[in-house]
């Protein structure tokens, strides 16, 4: 499971990188992977603007997906 938010995290949303970062390093494309098989939340940016991920979404998904056996 990612690490607990710090202080300086609590904001509405993360880069790519910054959720990459999260989950350990992973690629862009691995995230674009979650999301398709995973049910990991897409971007709420429009098109053509650099991705941004809701926190609350994020937070979530992970509360979701960590807590299911078999799958993390």
């Amino acid at each position: 499971m990612p690490p607990p938010l710090q202080q300086s995290q609590h904001k509405k949303y993360w880069s790519t990188k910054q959720v990459c970062e999260r989950f350990g390093g992973i690629s862009s494309r691995t995230l674009s992977r979650w999301i398709e098989s995973r049910g990991f939340p897409p971007s709420v940016t429009p098109e053509g603007e650099a991705n941004l991920y809701s926190i609350e979404a994020i937070l979530l998904w992970e509360e979701n997906y960590f807590t299911q056996p078999n799958l993390a």
